[in-house]
C-alpha cells in the first residue's frame, strides 16, 4: 500500500520577476559570462589550476589518440603508448576518452579541446543547478545559486582543468536533480533514470557516493518517515544500480586484471576508521579543533 505522505519542495516569495522570461533571460546572461570568462586564454597551457594533473590526463589521451593515428611514426606512438601505461589507473579514463575522440574529430591534439569540455560540463551544472532550485524553493534563489556556482573563483579555475572533477560536478547535478523529481513525483521510470544518473557520477569518482545517498535516503525520510525509508524496496534497488557498475570495475581491476591493486592500497585503508588521529584530522578540516 503506498503511503500519502508526499514530499513538497519549499517555496518562498519572489523578488526580482514574477516573469518567467526575465528569469530565463537572467540565468542566460550569466552563462555567458560564465563561458567569457572560461573561455579566455584557454588555449594557453594548462599550468594555472592542478598542472600535474591536467598533465597526466593529456599525456593518457595522447596515448589513445597516437594509438589509433596512422600518421604518427612508430617511435612516436610506441613512446606515447608506454607513457600513457606508466601513468597507471586512478579512476576510469572517461575524460581521457573524451578528448581522444575529439582529438580524433578535429585531427590533432589541441589542449583546449578537453578544457572546453569541462566547461561545457560545469555550465551544463548550473543549469541543472538553477532547475533543481527553482523547483525546490524559487526561481530567485535559483538565480542566486547559479551565479554562487558559476562565479565562485575555485570553481571558475577548476571548470577549466583538464580532469574528471567537472564531469563529475555535472553528472552529480544530474542525479541530485533526477533523485529530486523521483521524490516529487515517485515512479518506477523516475526511479530508474535517477539510480542511472547516480550511477554514472558515482563511476566517474566515487567522491560523491555519500553525498549521493544522502539526497535520496533524507527526501524519502521526508516523504515516508525512517520506519518506511529502512523497508523501502525502492531504497534497495536505488543502491544496488547506482553501485554496481562501480563496483564491477574496481573489483575487476583490484583481483581480476590488477591495475587498480596498488592504487587501492593507497585510496582505501580501513585502519583509518579506528585511528583517533585521521577522526581529529575530520574536525581540524571543519575547523572545530586543532591538532597540537
Amino acid at each position: 500500500m503506498q503511503s500519502k505522505v508526499r514530499f513538497y519542495p519549499l517555496r518562498i516569495g519572489k523578488f526580482l520577476s514574477h516573469i518567467p522570461r526575465i528569469h530565463l533571460l537572467i540565468v542566460s546572461i550569466l552563462l555567458i559570462v560564465a563561458f567569457g570568462m572560461r573561455a579566455y586564454c584557454i588555449n594557453e597551457p594548462p599550468l594555472d589550476f592542478h598542472a600535474t594533473r591536467q598533465y597526466r590526463s593529456a599525456i593518457i589521451a595522447r596515448g589513445y589518440f597516437f594509438e589509433m593515428s596512422q600518421s604518427i611514426p612508430d617511435w612516436e606512438r610506441e613512446v606515447a603508448i608506454v607513457n600513457r601505461n606508466a601513468e597507471g589507473v586512478l579512476e576510469p579514463p572517461i575524460m581521457e576518452l573524451f578528448a581522444f575522440f575529439a582529438y580524433r574529430i578535429a585531427g590533432a591534439e589541441h589542449l583546449w579541446i578537453p578544457r572546453m569540455l569541462s566547461m561545457i560540463f560545469w555550465l551544463g551544472g548550473g543549469v541543472l543547478l538553477y532547475a533543481l532550485t527553482r523547483d525546490l524553493i524559487s526561481s530567485d534563489a535559483a538565480i542566486l545559486s547559479t551565479a554562487f556556482y558559476l562565479f565562485l573563483p575555485f570553481g571558475i579555475r577548476a571548470s577549466r582543468s583538464f580532469q574528471p572533477d567537472p564531469l563529475m560536478v555535472f553528472a552529480f547535478l544530474s542525479s541530485i536533480f533526477a533523485i529530486s523529481r523521483y521524490h516529487i513525483q515517485p515512479s518506477r521510470t523516475r526511479l530508474a533514470l535517477a539510480a542511472a544518473l547516480s550511477a554514472l557520477a558515482i563511476f566517474v569518482k566515487p567522491v560523491c557516493l555519500s553525498a549521493i545517498f544522502g539526497a535520496f535516503i533524507l527526501a524519502n525520510i521526508s516523504r515516508q518517515g525512517i520506519r518506511k525509508t529502512l523497508t523501502n524496496l525502492n531504497l534497495v534497488l536505488f543502491g544496488i544500480v547506482s553501485l554496481l557498475p562501480t563496483v564491477l570495475f574496481y573489483l575487476y581491476g583490484i583481483f581480476v586484471a590488477g591495475f587498480l591493486r596498488g592504487q587501492a592500497g593507497m585510496s582505501f585503508i580501513p585502519s583509518l576508521y579506528f585511528s583517533l588521529t585521521f577522526w581529529l584530522g575530520w574536525l581540524n578540516q571543519m575547523g572545530v579543533t586543532k591538532i597540537s
